[in-house]
């Protein structure tokens, strides 16, 4: 797999294009991806739902942190997170309750207190040298779903040639149900950070404000 991945890579940067890996996978613009992705988004929003989440982090081709973060969502505005964060053996944990402008935070299982924040803001990627977006019709989960893909080929802060993969899951009723994000470098071929978050819609949810 790691191997596969290190030829399509290159393969892309060094000739401007992307081996179609098997028949059913289409080249779309920037703007059908976009618009898929938009969406997808606007329909999540009307909806309960539960994600969950698991990042992992690399240095020097090794496993060094992993995050996992279960997200339940009831709309317009409830919302219940929990992230684990491992670190070698080191274990932590903080869970955020928010309803409207209403936020409880607490920490390792201690006591619930005003405020913090249970969201974060993505960085993007800049000097980017290229990009491909693909198509690809299958099944997930005995669903039909097209799988909507973006590579970037970007320089990073420090110079080197590296990559950001994007690739979702979308069902026929245009819901994003699985999205997996990778960034890495190309030259030598490394994993910096892996991303995999699973959708779960119209779950039984519950959210209601702490008490200790």
């Amino acid at each position: 797999m790691r191997k596969t991945k290190t030829i399509f890579l290159l393969a892309f940067c060094c000739f401007g294009l992307v081996t179609h890996v098997c028949s059913q996978q289409n080249q779309i613009t920037r703007a059908d991806f976009i618009e898929a992705s938009e969406t997808s988004r606007i329909k999540s929003w009307k909806l309960s739902r539960r994600l969950k989440i698991k990042n992992e982090y690399y240095a020097s081709d090794k496993l060094t942190q992993v995050e996992t973060t279960t997200t339940e969502f009831i709309p317009p505005d409830k919302w219940h997170t929990v992230t684990e964060t491992k670190i070698g053996k080191k274990v932590s944990l903080i869970e955020f309750i928010t309803i409207g402008k209403d936020i409880n935070s607490k920490k390792d299982n201690g006591e619930w207190r005003k405020g913090g924040s249970g969201f974060g803001s993505g960085s993007g990627i800049g000097n980017i040298q290229n990009e491909q977006f693909t198509v690809e019709k299958t099944k997930f989960n005995n669903q039909n779903v097209k799988i909507y893909e973006s590579i970037s080929i970007y320089l990073n802060s420090t110079g080197q040639k590296a990559y950001f993969k994007i690739s979702k899951w979308i069902n026929n009723h245009d819901l994003l149900i699985k999205e997996e994000d990778e960034n890495g470098l190309i030259n030598p071929s490394k994993i910096v950070d892996h991303q995999i978050e699973v959708y779960e819609y119209d779950p039984s949810i519950k959210i209601e404000a702490p008490k200790n």
